[in-house]
């Protein structure tokens, strides 16, 4: 899912996500019925951030930076089973990420940020 930047002289605004929009994306109404959490990372050059699988889901945005996430499919009835993915992620995306997928991120500039 992506979110547009909306800049000035200031810097820039970005709606992180409106329920609506992640239902259309295919994010459970469920996700909404749960505690939710919210989390700011912030990290320096070439930090890499272990992979997590912590039995709930989340929602990653990037504030600042551009990361490589990980991720790693656990759901033994799945087709993907143990399959690795990654993807380049950058201030205006957001991955929504399942609780039998662990994930982990790499920051591959100066500075970044990561909201969940």
């Amino acid at each position: 899912m992506t979110s547009p930047l909306h800049h000035n002289d200031r810097g820039y605004f970005l709606e992180n996500w409106k329920k609506n929009d992640l239902i259309k994306f295919g994010v459970s109404e469920d996700f909404f019925d749960n505690d939710l959490q919210n989390n700011v990372s912030v990290s320096n050059k070439v930090t890499l951030r272990d992979m997590h699988c912590q039995g709930w889901e989340k929602l990653i945005i990037v504030v600042w930076g551009i990361f490589r996430m990980c991720f790693v499919d656990l759901w033994r009835e799945s087709t993907t089973y143990k399959k690795v993915m990654s993807l380049d992620v950058k201030p205006g995306m957001a991955v929504f990420i399942l609780e039998v997928v662990a994930n982990g991120v790499q920051l591959l500039e100066e500075n970044g940020i990561l909201n969940y």
